[in-house]
């Protein structure tokens, strides 16, 4: 009898072993499928803020180009100095300086 409850007993032990081990296995994949998650994400993220980034550059230095263009047309067709390009500029600027 004692070798029979013996035998159930290191059959137990070995079945927790393994529910165990399972359980733990399981939280581990998960826990690496999340931050592969936030990972793509943050990623993802970042491509997007860039595009912006450059879009806003582009935009910034068509608004130049534009008073530019106003400031030398003042100069030509009315004969007065215009400071739009310089107020556009320091508009645009960060507070950095950077525009």
């Amino acid at each position: 009898m004692a070798v029979l409850s013996d035998v159930i007993t290191a059959v137990l032990v070995q079945f927790s072993v393994w529910i165990v081990l399972g359980i733990a296995g399981t939280i581990g994949a998960s826990l690496f499928a999340y931050f592969r998650s936030v990972k793509k994400c943050q990623m993802e993220t970042n491509k997007e803020v860039d595009k912006i980034s450059k879009r806003t550059f582009r935009q910034s230095q068509s608004i130049l180009l534009i008073a530019s263009a106003i400031d030398n047309s003042m100069i030509r067709n009315h004969n007065e100095q215009s400071t739009l390009k310089n107020d556009v500029s320091t508009a645009l600027r960060d507070e950095n300086g950077n525009l």
